[in-house]
């Protein structure tokens, strides 16, 4: 049942059909910070200690997870702020915790529900550094698929996330790497294109990288300093 329903939430998170937004409006691919800070800017952004009580509990933003969100910049999300564009094609609904009430939303549409969004901008940025450099070696941009962004503390636990993961202070990203080279093939060739230019230019000593062998998942974040590992 369970990968049913991630087949289910997935083939609807790749969809341009997710509601009438995209035939509304013409998006225009986002390239560059500013552009970043600009999508940013129209969303309704909230601080930690605005969040209900109900959701704090909900989400588990309480002990020992305060810490680490209690400093971020939270956005409060509607249906159709999930499907704009954030970094080049990148909707904002591929960034944020995919748990059980936006399922229920993007799936069964039951638009009851505003979606809480935590990011850090600097991983945003990141994001599109990659994206830049790829472009810039003749390597494929759009390249990769975002398979997780920010979880919320009770949605991290669920599927078995590093207690103290980066994901839910909004300072992470994974990554599925496809055919950056243009051969016609994702393979771990491809994968060393990214990992050589997060290790080299995008990440460097400031932050994360999984580099998690043997299958095509990357994960980098901006913690402030660095970190490598290979298992999950």
């Amino acid at each position: 049942m369970k990968l049913i329903r991630a087949i289910i939430f997935l083939t609807v998170l790749c969809s341009c059909s997710i509601g009438d937004f995209e035939i509304r409006t013409v998006q225009k691919p986002i390239d560059s910070s500013k552009g970043i800070d600009d999508v940013l800017s129209k969303l309704e952004s909230i601080e930690y200690d605005e969040l209900s009580e109900a959701y704090k509990k909900e989400t588990g933003h309480v002990g020992a997870y305060i810490k680490m969100v209690k400093n971020g910049t939270f956005y409060r999300l509607n249906e159709t702020d999930t499907e704009k564009y954030i970094v080049g094609r990148i909707k904002i609904g591929e960034l944020v915790s995919h748990d059980d009430n936006l399922f229920n939303n993007w799936v069964f549409g039951a638009k009851s529900y505003q979606h809480i969004w935590l990011i850090d901008k600097e991983l945003l940025y990141k994001i599109l550094e990659l994206k830049n450099e790829l472009a810039k070696r003749g390597y494929n941009s759009d390249g990769f698929q975002i398979k997780n962004g920010h979880r919320h503390p009770t949605h991290n636990s669920r599927i078995g996330g590093a207690k103290k993961s980066q994901h839910i202070a909004g300072k992470a990203v994974d990554i599925v790497v496809l055919d950056i080279n243009r051969d016609g093939k994702s393979n771990q060739s491809d994968k060393e294109i990214v990992l050589e230019i997060l290790e080299e230019k995008v990440i460097r000593n400031k932050g994360g990288i999984g580099r998690y062998p043997g299958t095509m998942v990357v994960h980098f974040d901006v913690r402030g300093k660095k970190a490598r590992w290979d298992s999950y």
